[in-house]
């Protein structure tokens, strides 16, 4: 039993740096998986509770409730189905066609040829991904383990984006910020802005805050670069896309 939770958990995680690395921020064009975050499973497990919520209120939705009940076939067919739609939703959301081409259209000709996977293939594979988490929370339960799918997920990009970072500063030396993304789209034309004017530029947790989006105003995808190169990679990427993205006014943050 206890070796069987330990595979379930080091699967949990060996997929999830598949994924998380598969479309890091610092190289992979278009949309990034998973293209809605993990929102759609947070999204999802609240409405999963909106019977029990109306049946608290004395609404007639009992039966509705007890066809729901936790570890149940409906109970799981009905959570992958929520994902699905919060999945298609917000990915449509989060990478906008018309959005994206006019971020697009700042990126280099060579890099504007190959733009990566379309949003449809990128969101599917998200779905597939975020609807696995649930599945693997229910085999948790039937094992006796506590699900912590979602939790390895988050605790892998965090640790990914510090094992980035470690990388880069070893190769590169010390970097400071020179802009903030908040937008995700946004990230590669930036890179690739920089990389064609020679600056090498690192984006700080860029795996991490692709799990949230707008629900992580407070982690910011930071563009660091060597602090000789501040100054000038402020200056493209300003010219580039003004008031599109947040440009930082932290002057040499270390």
């Amino acid at each position: 039993m206890v070796f069987s939770g330990i595979l379930l958990y080091g699967a949990v995680i060996m997929a999830s740096c598949l994924i998380l690395q598969r479309s890091r921020g610092n190289g992979q064009r278009g949309p990034k998986i998973p293209t809605a975050g993990i929102l759609p499973v947070f999204m999802a497990a609240q409405a999963m509770l909106i019977p029990t919520t109306l049946v608290n209120f004395g609404l007639p939705v009992r039966g509705l409730r007890d066809w729901l009940a936790p570890a149940s076939e409906a109970n799981l067919f009905m959570h992958l189905t929520l994902i699905a739609g919060f999945c298609a939703l917000f990915s449509y959301l989060f990478y906008h066609p018309r959005v994206m081409s006019r971020f697009r259209s700042n990126l280099p000709e060579t890099e504007a040829s190959s733009a990566g996977p379309s949003l449809g293939s990128a969101a599917l594979a998200s779905c597939v991904f975020l609807c696995l988490l649930p599945i693997i929370d229910t085999l948790s339960w039937n094992l006796q383990f506590n699900p912590l799918g979602l939790k390895l997920v988050i605790i892998t990009a965090i640790v990914l984006d510090i094992l980035h970072e470690a990388r880069a500063v070893m190769t590169h030396g010390p970097l400071v910020t020179a802009w903030e993304i908040h937008r995700m789209y946004a990230l590669h034309p930036a890179l690739a802005l920089l990389k064609k004017e020679g600056i090498h530029a690192f984006a700080r947790a860029s795996t991490h805050r692709r799990l949230l989006y707008f629900f992580g105003p407070h982690i910011p995808v930071e563009i660091r670069v060597k602090p000789d190169d501040a100054r000038r990679a402020r200056t493209i990427l300003e010219e580039a896309f003004g008031d599109q993205t947040k440009k930082c006014t932290r002057s040499g943050t270390s």
